[in-house]
């Protein structure tokens, strides 16, 4: 009976052991998971902060949605020029979560019997991107994302967009918003980036050259 109650007491004591251990593993392991997500969303943040604050006068900002839009407002934003675009994407995963991907097309990677495609990615990128084309270079940012946003404004002080393309402007938006909750978490990350308004440089500067004094040297 000595014995049986020893192992009793030592079954119940390795099963309290096992089951604090498992628990701080699991603790280790989110904590881990977490802090790898939060490092995940501050490189996400300076990277859109260099592409936005770099955009040059000729770049062009597209947001759209693909089908219903899988639950969001919009799927995703572009932006870029004839030479190079970009695209972040928001894709549903099997557990109802989204995945942000990224993935960037230059006429290097496009089809060169392709000729609109070869004129402007951009056009070409969003209709890809609307039809899930899976042939573009994506890479997977950040997985189990429970909310996407993204928001416009045309000029300081205007309203917000939902949506921003070409029907809204010549011109792009002044500030986006990019709204972003990981699983888990009980409140968004909200991300605004004010873009620079630039326009092309005119054909000739007149300050470029010291003014002609065209009237008679010897007047006043």
């Amino acid at each position: 009976m000595e014995v049986i109650v020893a192992m009793v007491i030592f079954v119940m004591l390795a099963a309290a052991v096992f089951g604090i251990l498992g628990a701080t593993l699991q603790a280790a392991s989110t904590l881990q998971d977490n802090q790898g997500r939060q490092e995940k969303l501050e490189a996400l943040q300076a990277f859109l902060q260099h592409q936005l604050r770099g955009m040059s006068a000729g770049d062009t900002i597209v947001s759209y949605q693909r089908g219903d839009g899988e639950g969001l407002k919009l799927n995703g934003m572009l932006w870029g020029n004839t030479s190079l675009a970009t695209v972040l994407d928001a894709k549903i995963q099997p557990n109802g979560y989204y995945q942000l991907r990224l993935a960037q097309v230059s006429k290097a990677n496009l089809d060169p019997n392709n000729a609109a495609a070869q004129s402007n990615p951009i056009p070409f990128l969003v209709t890809a991107v609307q039809s899930d084309d899976a042939t573009l270079p994506w890479v997977s940012l950040i997985r189990d994302v429970r909310l996407v946003g993204w928001r416009f404004q045309g000029q300081e002080g205007t309203p917000w967009m939902d949506n921003w393309n070409v029907a809204n402007s010549s011109n792009n938006p002044s500030e986006v918003e990019f709204t972003l909750q990981l699983a888990g978490e009980t409140q968004p990350t909200v991300m605004d980036f004010w873009i620079t308004t630039l326009q092309p440089a005119p054909a000739s500067n007149p300050l470029a050259q010291p003014a002609t004094n065209t009237t008679n040297p010897s007047s006043p």
